[in-house]
């Protein structure tokens, strides 16, 4: 068993025993002990004898499992904080992209309706209601970039089938995944 690990012999009476071994004369302590007086719950006077030894593994118990719920809280903390920061550096990617997009369509680079344009930059920006919970392979590139190569390949069929807006050209097969497949459905 751990030393750290082991039953307090003074329990919850370390604190006490610090304190009056702090008023206690040199003198007073005999072969690494001291005797403390105190009233039990009846009233009653008693005294006892505490082993300094025993006294400090006690409190070195105690000082040991508080530093370990401290760093570990502050790790919890720092964990949060840090996915707090990512998740707003994150964000301002999106809002970048959503402006990018309607910027683009102002000046005519981007022919469409004003409401497929509303409809394209809703959905990029509906992306930060996922965002705190995104996996590491929805913040990847991967899929636009499979996406964007179909869409290139359709290019490639005939000129006429892309010339007439009417002529039905099918979409490409693009592999969904994660919950990007679960929105999907």
């Amino acid at each position: 068993m751990d030393n750290n690990d082991r039953e307090l012999r003074y329990g919850s009476n370390v604190e006490w025993f610090l304190h009056e071994i702090s008023a206690v004369e040199m003198s007073d302590i005999d072969s690494g002990e001291f005797e403390i007086y105190g009233e039990d719950e009846a009233g009653r006077e008693a005294s006892s004898y505490i082993d300094i030894t025993e006294l400090a593994a006690d409190a070195l118990q105690i000082i040991v499992n508080l530093r370990k719920q401290r760093d570990a809280y502050a790790a919890v903390t720092k964990t949060a904080e840090s996915r707090e920061k990512l998740t707003a550096i994150r964000a301002e990617g999106i809002h970048f992209a959503a402006n990018r997009i309607l910027a683009a369509w102002k000046s005519g680079f981007i022919k469409a309706t004003p409401s497929e344009v509303a409809d394209v930059s809703g959905a990029v920006l509906s992306a930060l209601e996922f965002l705190p919970s995104a996996t590491a392979e929805e913040l990847t590139r991967d899929y636009a970039d499979k996406a964007r190569a179909d869409i290139a390949a359709m290019y490639e069929q005939p000129h006429d089938a892309r010339a007439n807006p009417h002529v039905a050209v099918e979409a490409p097969e693009v592999e969904i995944t994660g919950r990007l497949a679960e929105d999907a459905e």
